[in-house]
């Protein structure tokens, strides 16, 4: 691409054409010439960076790298945009322009710049010397560099120094020292302390062990890839104190010399443990220093060596890691150790750089103690590990009691219970139990009694004593573990120490070695009796090899001495070969997912493989997911995928690459604290953004939204405003910052439609209206987030001039035509002159399917809106319903109707249009106005007045008189009585209630519909109170009283259906049918005949007796009376007198094992016995030899046919043979197989291991065993399976045959030889013996055979087959010269031949499988010979008793066969001799010295004559006397008695209880060995059974009633259902056709159709303990089939008590009952005279819920002292205690009674009414009626109760209501936050109210001043009456001549009102009756003089 650059006009035409620069380059305005794009730098004639064509530029630039480009170790790259670009190294970080390595390179480049190389080359030198694997491999690390003067130090000194300069962790020196003072600790365990010079402005910092030396930081924070370093002044000349680290010396001998550690070598030298510290290693100790040791001192230690060995044990692997040496670098690198102790350990680091270890975080003091097998690290503190917490035993101090059980005996011989010992009987109830009653032995349980019993525990903790341990004789020390004697050790402190040249290790446990350390110079070893010069006899002593040492066979013992090689090397101790671990067979003990390399002598380094992570002896393959996600997001899923790598997802509707995750941007503001305040406004203000559409969030930040002023905040914070603000920050589109930075002076548009942002960018940032962008680019999925620094406040003129109710129906096109209905209407102004409204706006189309739409009357259109509140969409769909327009009786109730709101269920339909104050919703359809509330009349008040009968009577204003017939009554007129009619007036108030047809809170239309209510067939029971039921007229039934009841026809339902009449009524033609109500019938059998009258047969014979059956036969019935008799299976007989059991034997051998014997027990039981000569097994099993087992057993087959080699196996073994399992041997290869083939002999020995017969746990025990073949095996445990050879793992094992057991494998093992086999491979034949001898290794030994002249011998037919015994060339090299010598000396050539000819045993080819049991043989020297199993390892064979060990098997040569042995056989009595052999078979006898015969072992007679002896007449032949004696030849053979076991010789009596099985007996339940082969099976305490069937003992359920707490109201009626039925919820079941008619999945379908469950077997035993008892089986819940008995029958569970079951039944469709268990509950009534739930509410009366609620307490105690004080207020107390009237209170709470507030009667009253008030009825303005006269009014909140001013005059508003609804049983209660206050009565009518209850004297003394006002007839008058304290009330005229007064006619009397001083009623004036107001016209009948 070229750009035209335009020129100055000024210069020349052909100058000013435009020059057409190329890409990469600039044209400039100033002269016609192109240059380099910015960002490049051009020097002369050339860019740098981008390089100018041929120095051109107009010809154009390309990119190039310059030395100087980028960081001299980084690597400069050109990019294809034409950049550069810069990588750091590997290892390295940084951007490229500047890298820095790790921190001694940084170290290094730092002193090469400037001046400091000089002063900083020492301390350079000491951290290349002694921390340069620290510096360069791990960290991070804080290192102080220091500048020094020269010296010169040696690494060992550099490692101790350099340590003092380096702290772990990176610690950054700020520059401003906000933290004066801090704490370091470096690697040498020094304290550091840093502080910051406010003076100097430099930091400086001190040792604490050197604290007159102060140190200065001149430059800090110098970065590096693993930590950071500070140049400071100068070097620390003083090394820290030494620990004795020495890398000759073991981590045990460093241990025992040093001081500091001496508490913890004490610990590990007593602990019980081997001294494993002493070995080769690598170890890493964490070794605690004396002092933490002693915090162990307070009880712990002397308890952990003593009682707590284990745990002491615990702890001391808990201080070691045994898999590598770590090192500090290491150690923080790792993070995580893994102790001998086989649990985890922490590393972590402390914010002072304090290395803390374990959970209690133990520091470390020193660190990178070198020993010659690992490193010690020295703790502060001491390591316990979780598992011996806590350390002590719990303790008690004082004796303590309990309640136990006695023995279980009958409870007619309950004296016989014994008590536990210890525990003295109770005068208690017995305690009902269960005993085993075995009379007969048939262990049958029935239920007794037992004594309670007070048990004493006797507990003594030695509180008082002091800790010190009293020693024995013969001990010493603190713990009483030392001997007393310095040279006697062992555990009695009995024996004599071995040690020979050092000082004896005098502790129990020591095996008499010599202390560490105490070895007398020239002598080292165990018993210091080892040295490295000459060593052997005197005369044959010679000098050890360099890597030998000479020791003492027997310490002490002259002569013994042996060279002996170093650990490492193997030889003979003259000659010494280093030993590779890597080419064993186990490679040094590393992984097989490791590289094994070697390092020196006995020593190796395991590296995990590429791909695998550990430390070299555990490699796991390496799953980067598995720490921290993998490096992904929180929200992101990390799946590995091979090779350490590993792929990150983000979760559905979610966004990012997975290591980056984000939601919308709603979720991004919900999950980020600091946008918490923002989300909030967003949530208040309700706005959802728009769906499929990208946004712009502009975030305020914190410090914005802080920063806004309280007005702001007080105006855009409120609800109408708060969306407006909402709507502002967030712009239309999803803008970068950058697309924002080109918008620069443009205006963008918000989701407010009123509010646009003005964009600026100023010196490159961006801002919006006033505020800059602060954080930009936040992503999310719909959009992006920006952080601002201000609020974005809009145009408050803007918000204010919003759309009106007109505008914004507009804006919705589908509320056009109720737009115009509102405005015809004139409801517009109404609606918007309310402070808030809600409209429900029918659309267009249901308007216009509404038949006459455009004329709907205003109420149907008022009926659409609500004043005063803006409903959310959130506020519909929770319920609930407010009133319309159009009043109180009108509501609009609204519905959630699977998630559709719906108001008067009218669905929502349309757009929602939402504005502050405003809501405006679509409807589907238009409301009807048809009311289902109405309001009824309701008399408040009633009052009745006595007046003459012959004056005219109205009632006063706002009462109605009552046309009720007149009564006559008494009056008073002056100071007489008369009698007159007695009138009553009624004030009359509307109560919303239901309309008729309409019930319950929500006036829901009874069933039937308006009109046709109940159907015109019954009457609902509607009204607010109603429940909406149909109680149907007679005839009808249906919830509508829509149908006719069974049996009834007709309109009227007046027509009775004869159900006899057609068809005999369904019942059956053997039945009589009779009509018993109309549709109705019963069916009766006829005679003869049974069944429920619809199904009726004829009698069963075999429901009467059986049919006269035997019990033991089945009855069929065959016809009318007649019966068929048969045996049942396992009898014999007619069915009828007969029938006998069977012999279960009789048929299949009873089910046992064909090789086993059967035997009848009686009662069809039989017992299965293996054969013991043959066989072994439980009976049913039984396994023959291995041999036969192998051709037997199907899954070894391919052992059996590829592999096995019989011969070998016929021996007594024992053998323990590793069969490669036949299922998963198919994917063998051809070419495995024949390499199988070709070595089948072989490898088939390589499987068998002899000598022994090794269970699977012993495996483990072992470790190792040596097959037939000679090779080892190794066995371990990994995933809990046993491994061998870390190849094959054990799928199946410990199959028992006679002679051996079989363990079955997943994979064939091959020997070494087989591996190596090649196709082309020639079988080898056999050679002579000199020939064979030296090609297996055996030259020196096949000379001596040739020396010695007996190969003529060997090559004698008539001696073969041979088995010859080879020694090995080493084992003839190590023979002493002299006896080499001796040997081949030609002199001694005879010697020499009858030395070899002890090696040779003539006329048998033994096999190494057979050669254990041979016996006793004979050389050709005459010698015995034998063979045994060697004790060391499983399957080794020794010659004699451990004389030789065979190296080398199966050695074959022409005639014979030969095994190698470490050792040449030098038979005794040399000089004995036999001239010649004979063919003839002699070897009955032996030839002694002189040519005199003798017989051979196991013969008898001259020597000439021999003849078996009989063994077993004399002694039994050994055997034991439990075993069988026999003899075939010289051969004994002892096999144990069938109820015995062992190998003939030794035979025990068989344990039943050891079979593996536990005898047979259940898992709960104990065997108990009674005998040889019998034993008896016990249940557990705690369950129930015969012993081979335990169910746990279900406790019997109890009435949960008498639980505490108790599950009910004190005031409630508890009732335990599971209790009260006594069957615990179980219950039987069966089909409708019949019993045993379910299978398994109709069980449980029958059981939920009766709201249960299939039965358990503890449920239904539960059943069974409370009484339970049915013959009938049924499923259970888990597949079994049981059922329950009580008593023991014959014929119902065979005899058995409890739960019989069948088992699990594996075919489910079998057909069987059912037992269900339901889950019943404890059901609460409260009692009579109570209301509530039962549960948690049981209220009584009003005044028993005031006395019980503490909260109501001050105003109970008002009633109370008003009931007391007046007759009015007994009278009120005597009216809210009546039960017949329903009444409403209104309390106030303790809080609302301030300054001592007290109430009078009338305030009292006013809180009373007579009315229902509920919740529901509450709507603002609600009048009803107070006790007191006046009205109480329903109010919103208003600023306090007294000065609200009511709409109704003389009403009070009910205002505060705190708590709703509390209900009683004679009213309802709601709670009000204070008191009501009545009003003051016009002075004028009424005399002044009446003092508060709490009045005081005073007021009484001021009532009676005013008596001295009145005259005094008026005076004597009042003294004479004992009227109640109150208002009397004097007419100033005394008659009148009309009966109007002047109060109805609207003036007021004068009245003269004067207060009397006795307590009494406070109200006696006559309101409302003002015909006459004198005290004689008042209604006396009406008042109670006397105080009750």
């Amino acid at each position: 691409m070229e750009a035209a650059c335009a020129l100055p006009d000024t210069l020349d035409p052909d100058v000013t054409k435009a020059l057409n620069c190329p890409q990469n380059s600039q044209c400039s305005a100033e002269a016609p010439t192109c240059s380099c794009l910015p960002g490049y730098t051009q020097q002369g004639s050339e860019c740098r960076g981008l390089v100018s064509i041929n120095h051109n530029p107009s010809a154009g630039c390309f990119a190039y790298c310059y030395p100087y480009s980028c960081d001299r170790s980084a690597t400069c790259q050109v990019t294809p945009d034409g950049r550069t670009s810069c990588v750091c190294k590997e290892g390295q970080v940084g951007d490229g322009r500047a890298c820095y390595g790790h921190l001694l390179h940084e170290m290094q480049k730092a002193s090469q710049m400037g001046l400091t190389f000089t002063r900083l080359r020492v301390t350079l030198a000491m951290m290349d010397q002694g921390c340069r694997d620290i510096l360069t491999t791990s960290g991070p690390f804080t290192v102080l560099v220091a500048s020094g003067i020269s010296r010169t130090m040696n690494a060992s000194v550099a490692q101790q120094l350099c340590r003092q300069y380096i702290i772990a962790g990176q610690h950054m020196l700020e520059e401003s020292g906000t933290q004066p003072t801090r704490r370091w600790w470096t690697l040498a365990g020094q304290e550091i302390t840093v502080t910051f010079n406010i003076f100097r402005q430099k930091y400086t910092y001190k040792y604490k062990d050197q604290p007159q030396q102060t140190f200065t930081v001149h430059k800090a924070n110098y970065p590096a890839a693993n930590g950071v370093f500070h140049m400071v002044s100068a070097l620390q000349g003083r090394p820290p104190l030494e620990l004795p680290g020495d890398p000759k010396r073991t981590i045990g001998q460093i241990l025992a010399s040093t001081e500091v550690f001496t508490r913890f070598e004490t610990i590990l030298e007593n602990c019980g443990l081997p001294s494993f510290l002493d070995g080769p290693g690598p170890f890493t100790v964490f070794a605690p220093s004396n002092e933490a040791v002693d915090s162990l001192r307070d009880g712990r230690l002397i308890y952990l060596f003593t009682m707590g060995l284990s745990k002491l044990q615990e702890l001391v692997r808990y201080h070691i890691h045994s898999h590598s040496q770590l090192t500090i670098e290491k150690l923080i690198s790792k993070g995580r150790v893994l102790t001998m102790a086989n649990q985890v350990l922490a590393v972590n680091i402390s914010e002072e750089g304090r290395i803390l270890l374990g959970p209690d975080g133990v520091p470390l003091r020193r660190v990178d103690i070198q020993a010659a097998n690992g490193v010690i690290h020295m703790l502060e503190g001491i390591l316990l590990p979780p598992t011996i917490l806590p350390i002590l035993p719990k303790l008690c101090n004082e004796e303590q009691h309990r309640v136990v059980v006695g023995s279980c005996v009958d409870c007619q011989a309950l004296n016989s219970s014994m008590c536990p010992p210890n525990s003295v009987k109770l005068d208690m109830s017995p305690e009902e139990c269960i005993y085993t009653h075995d009379p007969i032995g048939l262990n049958v349980l029935k239920k007794g009694c037992a004594h309670y019993c007070n048990q004493t525990i006797l507990c003594s903790d030695g509180v008082q004593g002091n800790g010190a341990c009293l020693c024995f004789p013969d001990y010493k020390g603190i713990a009483c573990h030392i001997c007393s004697n310095p040279n006697k050790h062992g555990d009695q402190c009995q024996e004599d120490c071995g040690c020979v040249h050092g000082l004896c290790d005098n502790r129990p446990g020591s095996m008499g070695v010599c202390q560490r350390g105490t070895c007398a110079p020239g002598f080292s070893g165990r018993f210091c009796n080892e040295s490295m010069g000459s060593c052997g006899p005197t005369e044959q002593s010679q000098p050890c090899h360099l890597h030998a040492r000479c020791a003492d066979c027997v310490p002490g013992a002259p002569g013994t001495n042996h060279c002996t090689c170093h650990k490492g090397w193997s030889g003979d101790g003259r000659v010494c070969v280093a030993i590779d671990e890597c080419e064993l067979d186990a490679r040094g003990g590393c992984h097989a997912d490791a590289l094994c390399s070697y390092v020196g002598p006995g020593q190796s380094r395991c590296t995990c493989k590429l791909g695998f992570a550990g430390d070299g002896y555990v490699c796991s393959p390496i799953d980067p997911c598995r720490a921290g996600n993998g490096g992904c997001h929180d929200l992101a899923t990390c799946r590995a995928v091979g090779g350490g790598q590993r792929v990150c997802t983000c979760p559905p509707g979610y966004g990012g690459d997975g290591f980056s995750c984000y939601g919308d941007i709603f979720q991004e503001l919900e999950a980020n604290a600091h946008f918490s305040v923002f989300y909030q406004w967003i949530k208040g203000a309700g706005i959802t953004l728009p769906a499929d559409s990208r946004v712009t969030a502009l975030v305020p930040s914190e410090s914005a939204i802080r920063r806004l002023s309280p007005e702001d905040q007080a105006f855009w914070l409120q609800p109408r405003m708060l969306p407006q603000l909402v709507r502002a920050h967030f712009l239309q589109g999803a803008l970068s910052e950058e697309e924002l930075a080109r918008l620069d002076g443009q205006s963008v548009a918000t989701l407010s439609p009123t509010t646009r942002w003005e964009i600026h960018n100023i010196s490159g940032r961006v801002w919006v209206q006033n505020a800059s962008v602060d954080v930009a680019d936040l992503l999310a999925t719909n959009g992006v987030l920006h952080i601002l620094s201000q609020v974005l406040l809009p145009s408050r003129g803007d918000v204010l001039s919003g759309q009106g109710l007109l505008q914004q129906l507009d804006s919705v096109p589908a509320f056009h035509l109720f737009r115009e209905l509102l405005q015809r209407h004139k409801l517009v102004p109404q609606i918007e002159a309310a402070t808030a409204y809600t409209i429900f706006v029918p659309t267009n189309r249901s308007l216009e399917a509404q038949a006459n739409s455009s004329s709907l009357d205003v109420d149907v259109v008022r009926h659409h809106v609500i004043l005063g509140e803006a409903l959310s969409m959130e506020a519909l769909r929770r319920g609930g319903h407010r009133n319309s327009l159009l009043g109180p009786a009108h509501w609009l109730v609204f519905y959630n109707h699977s998630g559709q709101p719906e108001v008067n269920h009218v669905p929502l339909e349309g757009p929602v249009l939402g504005a502050p104050g405003r809501s405006l919703f679509g409807l589907s359809g238009v409301l009807t106005v048809g009311s289902s509330r109405c309001l009824h009349s309701h008399a408040e008040a009633l009052r009745e007045k006595c007046v003459n009968c012959s004056r005219k009577f109205r009632c006063t204003q706002g009462y109605q008189l009552e046309d009720t017939p007149k009564k006559s009554c008494v009056y008073r007129s002056g100071y007489s009585f008369s009698r007159g009619c007695s009138y009553t007036c009624a004030k009359k108030i509307q109560v919303p209630d239901c309309c008729p047809g309409f019930f319950g809170t929500l006036c829901e239309p009874c069933p039937g519909g308006l009109g046709g209510v109940c159907s015109g067939h019954g009457q609902c029971q509607d009204r607010l109170l109603g429940s909406g039921e149909c109680r149907c007229h007679e005839g009808f039934h249906g919830t509508a009283c829509e149908m006719c009841e069974l049996g009834r026809y007709g309109a009227n339902c007046t027509g009775e259906v004869d159900p006899c009449a057609h068809d005999r009524g369904g019942c059956s033609p053997h039945a009589n049918c009779t009509k018993v109500a109309p549709g109705q019938r019963t069916c009766t059998c006829l005679d003869g005949y049974t069944g429920d009258g619809e199904l009726c047969q004829e009698v069963n014979g075999c429901l009467i007796h059986h049919g006269g059956c035997h019990t033991h036969a089945d009855c069929i019935p065959t016809g009318p009376q007649q019966v068929s008799c048969s045996c049942r299976e396992g009898y014999s007989g007619d069915g009828i007198r007969t029938c006998e059991l069977l012999d279960p034997c009789s048929q299949n051998n009873g089910g046992c094992s064909p090789y086993a014997v059967c035997k009848s027990t009686g009662d069809g039981q039989r017992t299965c016995t293996c054969s013991a000569a043959h066989t072994v097994g439980d009976g049913f099993t039984c396994r023959a030899r291995v041999g036969l087992e192998l051709l037997r057993d199907k899954h070894a087959s391919f052992f059996s046919l590829h592999l096995l080699e019989y011969k070998e196996l016929k021996g007594e073994g024992p053998f323990t043979i590793f069969v490669p399992h036949a299922d998963l041997m198919a994917n063998l290869s051809q070419d495995e197989l024949a390499r199988i083939r070709a070595n089948r002999q072989l490898v088939f020995r390589y499987h068998v291991v002899g000598c022994r017969q090794l269970r699977s746990q012993e495996l483990l025990e072992a470790g190792y065993a040596t097959t037939l073949s000679g090779h080892p095996l190794r066995f371990n445990e990994r995933e809990g399976s046993v491994y061998i050879n870390d190849f094959a793992r054990v799928v199946s094992s410990d199959h028992e045959a006679v002679n051996g057991v079989l363990h079955f494998l997943d994979r064939i093992l091959l020997p070494p030889e087989a591996l190596h086999w090649e196709p082309d491979m020639a079988p080898t034949p056999r050679r002579n013996i000199t020939a064979a001898a030296e090609s297996f290794g055996y030259k020196i030994f096949s000379g001596l055979v040739t020396m010695a002249g007996l190969l003529p011998l060997l090559r004698d037919s008539s001696h073969r087959p041979l088995t010859m015994l080879w020694p090995t060339d080493s084992a003839l090299r190590a023979l002493p010269p002299d006896r080499q010598v001796w040997l081949y000396h030609e002199d001694h050539r005879d010697k020499l031949a009858a030395i070899l000819r002890g090696h040779v045993i003539r006329n048998i080819e033994a096999l190494a499988s057979d050669l254990p049991n041979l016996g006793p043989l004979r050389t050709m020297h005459g010698t015995p010979i034998s063979f045994s199993c060697s004790r060391a390892r499983p399957g080794e064979l020794t010659v004699g008793e451990e004389d030789a060990r065979i190296v080398q098997r199966h050695l074959p040569f022409e005639g014979g066969l030969a095994y190698g042995i470490d050792q040449l056989l030098e038979p005794p009595g040399l000089g004995a001799r036999c001239d010649r052999f004979e063919t003839r078979p002699l070897w009955l006898a032996v030839c002694r010295v002189g040519n005199s015969c003798e017989c051979s072992l196991g013969y008898e007679g001259d020597g000439y004559t021999c003849t078996v002896v009989n063994l077993c007449q004399d002694g039994r032949g050994g055997c034991s006397e439990h075993a069988n004696c026999s003899q075939v030849g010289t051969r004994v053979a002892c096999t144990c008695l069938p109820d015995y076991e062992g190998d003939g010789w030794s035979c025990r009596a068989r344990n039943p209880c050891e079979d593996g099985h536990r005898g047979g007996c259940s898992e709960h339940a104990d065997c108990l060995n009674t005998g040889p082969n019998t034993r008896r099976c016990v249940c557990h305490a705690g369950y129930v059974g015969d012993g081979l069937h335990c169910l746990e003992e279900p406790e019997p359920p109890v009435d949960r009633c008498l639980d505490q707490p108790p599950p009910c109201h004190v005031d409630a009626v508890c009732t335990d259902l599971h209790f009260q039925e006594k069957r615990a919820g179980v219950f039987h079941l069966q089909a409708t056709s019949g019993p045993y008619s379910l299978n398994f999945s109709e069980a449980e379908a029958a059981c939920r159709a009766q709201g249960a469950d299939l039965a358990s077997l503890p449920q239904l035993s539960a059943a069974q303990q409370l009484g339970l008892h049915l013959c009938l089986v049924g499923w259970l819940a888990n597949g079994s089939a049981a059922h329950p008995v009580i008593f023991p029958a014959a014929d119902c569970g065979d005899g058995q008590v409890g739960v019989v079951s069948l088992g699990a039944r594996k075919n489910l469709s079998e057909r069987w009952d059912a037992y269900c268990y339901r889950v019943q509950d404890v059901a609460c009534r409260c009692r009579d005279g109570f209301v509530g739930d039962g549960t948690s509410v049981c209220n009584g009366k009003l005044l028993d819920v005031l006395a019980t609620t503490a909260n109501f307490s001050t105003f109970y105690g008002m009633l109370l002292e008003y009931a007391n004080a007046t007759q009015r207020g007994l009278d009120f107390l005597d009216f809210l205690n009546d039960e017949l009237t329903y009444k409403t209170l209104f309390v106030p709470v303790n809080e609302g009674f301030v300054d001592n507030m007290t109430l009078s009667g009338p305030d009292l009253e006013l809180h009373a009414s007579n009315t229902t008030f509920l919740s529901t009825n509450a709507s603002q303005g609600t009048l009803l009626p107070a006790h007191s006269g006046l009205s109480l009014v329903i109010s919103s909140v208003g600023p306090d109760n007294s000065s609200w001013a009511p709409v109704v005059p003389g009403a009070v508003a009910v205002s505060r209501v705190i708590m709703w609804d509390i209900v009683a049983f004679n009213g309802i209660i709601h709670a009000l936050a204070s008191p009501l206050l009545a009003p003051p009565q016009p002075r004028a009518v009424v005399a002044p109210e009446a003092p508060p209850v709490a009045a005081g004297v005073g007021a009484v003394v001021a009532a009676g001043a005013l008596l001295g006002l009145v005259a005094g007839a008026l005076y004597l008058r009042a003294r004479g009456r004992a009227t109640g304290f109150g208002f009397s009330a004097f007419q100033v005229e005394d008659d009148a001549a009309d009966d109007f007064s002047p109060w109805q006619k609207g003036t007021s009397p004068t009245l003269v009102s004067v207060p009397n001083p006795v307590f009494g009623s406070p109200d006696a004036f006559c309101e409302p009756f003002d015909d006459s107001l004198l005290e004689e016209d008042c209604p006396d009948t009406q008042r109670i003089l006397a105080v009750k």
